[in-house]
């Protein structure tokens, strides 16, 4: 059954790519990143590589031919980072200089960005910082250069405030109608996110001591804010709402998913304890991180496809990474269990749900589609949880 399903994705991806002329070349929403998913599940399937080199060789022709996006979702600072994980793991070969034109340009789109006040992790300044953060294991001049101009850019965008006990909290201006409303704690356009990456910068230990305590004061700071949104478990079924703890408690529920909601937050509260060797910090979110295994009926998760931006590929990845790090956790095992369990139930034409159209149909891109739901699903999810970060890339 895990078979018939990865080849059933694989064939498919296989003849998205053929028919699409790929036109949208992201790797988390576009052609690259199935590209990607083909040279992994063709390794655990021991077939040759020759469909995903000819799609990435279109892809990487059609780079020099048209413009693209530096984001991390659909541009060029995803394409960078898919490049370098395949290298890392031996699936193509990156000559030394490969990369020299990606940082010339994102050097320039991440101090663009930073000045528009995008600090958003999927399409802004900081998947850019991602892509650096990466590239340091073979560029640190370059990726320093480009890091501590983010990291001076997000410092002076932050908005402190005041809770009503005297703690001082920290957002981040994200627009410049900066309202209370926009205050996202998520993994995929919020604090979360950026909390998230100054933390694997933090790890990388490559930026002057005045900069790296800058950077750790930042991280305290938002993970202090993000803390300070905790909600009640037992009466709204999740821990922390999408957007800040609003008075209106209609908004405080939040999905069961990697893009808004506790996931994405406690994977990246995970992080920041593991690379600031905060142990508090880790004891603190332990009974978090137990409580959304017992989230399941639909009212209590809004999953609805396997997908894994917000179904159900993203949350198994996420309980297979925790129980990993939990070998004798039996709650997170379980969990595990019963996500893989639903995702191979699924009929293959109801794997992924358009939100608005409100319809079943195909998809093909990790975020939303088979490319995700094949990475998840494979002996080795390592790529995945690195471009989910739930680990660290």
């Amino acid at each position: 059954m895990h078979t018939k399903l990865l080849e059933y994705l694989r064939e498919n991806i296989i003849s998205n790519l053929g028919e699409s002329h790929i036109n949208e070349n992201g790797l988390l929403g576009g052609a690259f990143g199935e590209v990607v998913a083909l040279f992994l599940l063709n390794r655990q399937l021991g077939l040759p590589q020759n469909y995903a080199e000819r799609f990435l060789d279109i892809i990487l022709e059609d780079i020099h031919h048209n413009y693209l996006m530096p984001t991390y979702c659909n541009g060029l600072a995803g394409i960078g980072i898919g490049l370098m994980l395949l290298a890392e793991n031996e699936y193509v070969e990156l000559a030394a200089d490969a990369l020299n034109d990606f940082d010339a340009y994102l050097s320039r789109a991440i101090e663009v960005f930073s000045i528009q006040g995008n600090f958003d992790l999927l399409h802004g300044a900081t998947g850019i910082a991602l892509y650096f953060t990466k590239r340091s294991d073979t560029a640190i001049e370059t990726s320093r250069e480009a890091l501590t101009a983010y990291i001076t850019s997000i410092k002076k965008a932050l908005v402190k405030t005041t809770g009503d006990d005297g703690t001082e909290y920290s957002w981040c201006r994200m627009k410049p109608d900066f309202s209370q409303e926009e205050r996202n704690i998520s993994m995929s356009h919020g604090l979360s996110g950026i909390a998230n990456v100054l933390a694997q910068i933090y790890a990388r230990h490559i930026l002057p001591k005045t900069e790296e305590k800058k950077v750790k004061e930042m991280i305290e700071a938002l993970t202090r804010t993000i803390l300070a949104q905790r909600i009640k478990f037992t009466k709204y079924r999740s821990a922390f709402p999408s957007y800040y703890k609003s008075s209106d408690e209609h908004s405080r529920f939040s999905r069961l998913a990697w893009c808004y909601g506790d996931l994405g937050i406690l994977a990246t509260l995970a992080i920041i304890a593991e690379t600031t060797g905060n142990s508090s910090l880790s004891t603190r979110i332990e009974p978090l991180v137990l409580a959304e295994t017992t989230r399941r009926r639909i009212e209590q998760t809004l999953v609805h496809d396997a997908c894994v931006c917000h179904g159900a590929a993203g949350i198994y990845a996420y309980f297979r990474h925790a129980s990993s790090r939990f070998s004798d956790c039996v709650a997170l095992h379980d969990a595990e269990r019963y996500w893989k369990d639903y995702i191979l139930a699924l009929p293959v034409d109801r794997l992924c749900y358009d939100p608005i159209s409100k319809s079943y149909n195909k998809q093909y891109n990790i975020l939303n589609g088979y490319a995700g739901i094949a990475m998840s699903l494979l002996d080795d999810n390592s790529i995945l949880d690195k471009l989910l970060l739930y680990e660290r890339i």
